[in-house]
This record gives C-alpha cells, sequence and structure tokens, in this order.
C-alpha cells in the first residue's frame, strides 16, 4: 500500500508503533522519529523529529506513568 500512495509524486506520511514494519525495506521512505524523554519521573516529548529509526517501544513507560 505504502508503494502505491508513493506513486506519482505523492508525499506520503506513514505512522506506526510497530517495530516490525521498520525492517521492510522501503527505499522511498525515510525513518524518522520522537523519542520519550523522561522529566521528573513523568514521560514527556519534545515532538520534534529525531532521524532513524525508534530503536525501543515505549508502552510500559506510558502505562506506568497512567498509575
Amino acid at each position: 500500500m505504502l508503494s502505491y500512495l508513493n506513486e506519482n509524486d505523492n508525499f506520503v506520511f506513514a505512522s506506526t508503533h510497530d517495530l516490525e514494519l521498520t525492517e521492510y525495506p522501503f527505499e522511498s521512505y525515510n525513518y524518522d522519529h520522537f523519542p520519550e524523554m523522561i522529566i521528573d519521573e513523568e514521560l514527556s516529548f519534545d515532538y520534534l523529529l529525531k532521524d532513524g529509526k525508534l530503536t525501543h517501544t515505549n508502552t510500559i513507560k506510558i502505562l506506568e506513568s497512567n498509575d
């Protein structure tokens, strides 16, 4: 589907929380991510895109922050 959407000079953004999808060879796409930070024991984001693939999930941290 992503290859189809990328045809005809379309500008395509795709988002996922599934790290396994980043293992597919999407040569037409760049990988960027929003890493989380822990500040005063709270989960925080600066919402600035960082280059490259995210290498870990933050699911447990999100669950823990919602106690």
